[in-house]
């Protein structure tokens, strides 16, 4: 069994936001397996271009919904990441990044 790992005080935990990660990959082919996700993450490193913009618009995406206050459930669930990764990814596809 996995264990939660503590940074601090503030209850961020670094196994929770990896499975928020992974779980935002995930929902691109509508699947809630974290794990699913991770391969499908792995995959995007095939053109790494591709893989940091797709994390980039996923992280920006992540945040905004929490600075809005939308339901952290659906955030920790990849809800409001999918079109902001299918953004970063496209975009990272489309442009060479300097």
């Amino acid at each position: 069994m996995i264990q939660r790992i503590e940074i601090n005080n503030s209850g961020i935990k670094i196994f929770d936001e990896t499975i928020t990660l992974f779980s935002s990959y995930a929902q691109i082919f509508f699947s809630n397996n974290w794990v699913a996700g991770f391969l499908f993450l792995a995959s995007t490193c095939i053109v790494p271009s591709q893989a940091i913009a797709g994390l980039l618009g996923l992280i920006l995406t992540n945040y905004a919904a929490i600075i809005f206050g939308f339901s952290k459930d659906h955030v920790a669930q990849g809800y409001y990441a999918y079109n902001g990764l299918l953004t970063g990814l496209a975009l990272g596809m489309t442009y060479r990044i300097n």
